[in-house]
């Protein structure tokens, strides 16, 4: 399997999935008809905790891989999601989100587990395997984006102008294509293909638990004290 190519690895990975696809409970939802305005408000508070760990996650992949084609993968990403960020901001701030809503709600280890994924693909991950898992979030990330909001759309569901722009919008031209340059060149020098599939596939995994948070059906919630009971506790917050 050493032989393969990052069109192949690629390949592979998709046949891999069509057999076992991951899930996107909140686009099933909207497939039944039952998507809400909350549904999409809590997708925009889902997407905020994800920002600040990918940037760090595609500098470590840069400084571990600091060199081309894959700096210029990394690069790419990091732009994209800098370029994201007024953008996803603007949408909370229309949709009447302020920071308790998108900071502390929802606070569940689904909401989470694409960031632990995609960090541990970042420190571990040879430059095959970290290009693969990022060809697997690209491609499935703004495809269900693209899905969803065609349902909301179709079915009506009342959401700001500023969430049809981001999440309309796909700017993935060329980033699937090079995300597999960089897998081909990586396996070319030696990384592990099957390790590559592996972690690909693990990041799927996080990214149906993604969803699954944005539609509401987190099943392991985090309880942390009140901000009222943390300032009153051993003088924090005192003057």
């Amino acid at each position: 399997m050493h032989g393969e190519s990052g069109g192949n690895l690629v390949s592979i990975l998709r046949q891999a999935r069509g057999g076992n696809p991951p899930e996107n409970a909140l686009l099933d939802i909207a497939r039944d008809g039952k998507l809400t305005t909350d549904h999409l408000r809590r997708l925009v508070a889902v997407e905020w905790q994800c920002h600040a760990v990918e940037l760090s996650a595609y500098g470590l992949m840069s400084a571990r891989f600091p060199r081309r084609p894959a700096v210029r993968l990394y690069g790419r990403l990091t732009e994209l999601v800098v370029g994201a960020q007024p953008k996803l901001a603007a949408c909370a701030e229309a949709f009447g989100m302020g920071p308790d809503d998108l900071w502390y709600r929802p606070r569940t280890y689904e909401t989470f587990a694409f960031d632990g994924m995609l960090a541990y693909v970042a420190a571990n991950g040879s430059q095959a395997a970290t290009a693969l898992a990022l060809h697997t979030d690209v491609e499935l990330y703004f495809g269900d984006c693209a899905r969803l909001v065609r349902l909301a759309r179709e079915q009506g569901v009342e959401a700001p102008d500023e969430f049809f722009r981001y999440y309309e919008g796909d700017p993935s031209t060329g980033l699937l294509d090079l995300a597999a340059e960089v897998a081909e060149d990586g396996v070319r020098n030696g990384d592990d293909p099957q390790e590559a599939i592996l972690l690909a596939r693990l990041l799927e995994q996080g990214i149906g638990l993604f969803w699954r948070s944005a539609a509401g059906l987190d099943v392991t919630p985090v309880h942390v004290p009140s901000r009222e009971s943390l300032e009153g506790a051993a003088g924090i917050g005192a003057e």
